[in-house]
């Protein structure tokens, strides 16, 4: 989870600082934010009307200051009421808002805890309710600290305005410090919903005690576990897919179908011995996932677009279409495994010694125009094609000739 992480913080991160990617926020963390830019509004409008009230009494009726020496007077006292005026709103405002955030940093993730725990949307609309306040914070300072810088100086005299008027808030009035705070806090929740779909997922494939199908009722143990991992996956797909931005809801979609095809890659070669029988029943449960995993792309984003998908491709942001095998790294490797356990032992070694030879010929830099005869490279390597064909073929000097060429 942490690399997918990383990868999903960073498409929060790296889009411009006007810019917040498409997905759901809660209506209460909408409000919220409203509340900040009020609460701070409040304060500007308060401080505009001291400052007006206290200058206004010298203007005429017709809105006209009178050209006369009380001018001068009068703007010295009104300078001297509405730096301290100035200075306590900032103070008082500034104070307000960020407690508000401490608090929302310590409340929310405690009052849902177990609606986070229960429904995987409701983390991650959480992890896209952090980096929404996250967004804000980062100009919500610079967006009000003009209307609350103080006089460089008294107009009455020259003299500067005292520090403890200002009480620094013309230099600091900026929420940057929490910008962070509420993307780890995001972060964190993003995390744990991973951490906790991955143990559900294995524990469902866990479950079988295994791949081995040769008796009817573990075929149909094996078989109702692998149904009820891709309707898991296919829950996921659709609620993640209403929350967060298409990309994220991808990349952590993608990194769970891997954590899946992993697990069966692993169950399938750990087989000591793989019947004819047994062969067609494994091709049946990779097919079912194979099958099934590219429409879990397909999921409308927040915004309502259609998805479209071709061949093993699924359904990118905006509606365009994204290569499965680029979010799923063992997706060509269980398509390659379903082939593999049909083939015969000479086609196994060819296609071995050919990927091999490619990868030699890539390693020398080589710029020779491949060869007509290249094919997809294998994704298997020379130990766990060893295994596959100790449990695929039975022992012979012909298999063990081949083995001796897997170990050079």
């Amino acid at each position: 989870g942490g690399d997918d992480d990383a990868e999903g913080m960073s498409y929060f991160m790296h889009r411009s600082v006007f810019e917040f990617p498409v997905c759901r926020i809660s209506v209460s963390t909408k409000r919220f934010v409203e509340l900040c830019y009020a609460t701070l509004g409040d304060a500007r409008q308060s401080c505009a009307a001291t400052d007006g009230g206290s200058s206004g009494s010298d203007a005429p009726a017709g809105g006209k200051k009178r050209p006369s020496s009380s001018s001068s007077s009068s703007s010295s006292s009104s300078s001297g009421v509405a730096d301290p005026a100035i200075a306590a709103a900032a103070a008082t405002s500034f104070k307000t808002v960020r407690d508000m955030c401490e608090l929302f940093r310590a409340v929310m993730p405690t009052v849902h805890a177990q609606r986070f725990a229960a429904l995987p949307q409701a983390a991650m609309l959480f992890h896209n309710d952090c980096m929404y306040v996250a967004h804000h914070l980062l100009t919500l300072g610079h967006q009000f600290r003009a209307a609350f810088a103080p006089p460089a100086a008294a107009a009455a005299g020259g003299k500067a305005a005292p520090p403890s008027s200002t009480m620094g808030l013309d230099n600091s009035f900026t929420f940057l410090d929490l910008v962070p705070e509420f993307r780890r806090l995001g972060e964190v929740h993003y995390v744990r919903q991973l951490t906790m779909q991955r143990d559900i997922l294995l524990s469902a494939l866990s479950g079988t005690q295994g791949f081995d199908t040769q008796a009817p009722e573990r075929f149909s143990a094996v078989e109702r576990a692998v149904k009820q991992t891709m309707l898991q996956l296919k829950h996921l797909a659709k609620v993640w897919a209403e929350v967060l931005p298409p990309v994220i809801s991808q990349r952590a979609l993608g990194t769970l179908v891997d954590v899946v095809l992993e697990k069966v890659v692993e169950e399938i070669e750990a087989l000591p011995d793989i019947s004819v029988e047994e062969t067609t029943q494994l091709q049946h449960l990779l097919g079912l996932i194979t099958d099934k995993v590219p429409a879990l792309f397909d999921a409308p984003p927040p915004s309502g677009a259609v998805a479209k998908r071709t061949g093993a491709r699924g359904g990118g942001e905006g509606g365009g279409s994204v290569d499965v095998t680029a979010l799923c790294k063992l997706f060509t490797k269980v398509n390659q495994l379903s082939s593999l356990l049909d083939f015969s032992l000479a086609d196994i070694m060819a296609w071995y010694l050919g990927s091999r030879e490619q990868r030699r010929r890539a390693a020398s830099n080589r710029a020779a125009a491949p060869s007509g005869n290249d094919r997809q490279l294998l994704e298997f390597s020379a130990e766990e094609l060893a295994n596959l064909i100790k449990a695929l073929f039975a022992d012979s000097d012909l298999r063990k000739s081949q083995l001796r060429v897997l170990e050079e």
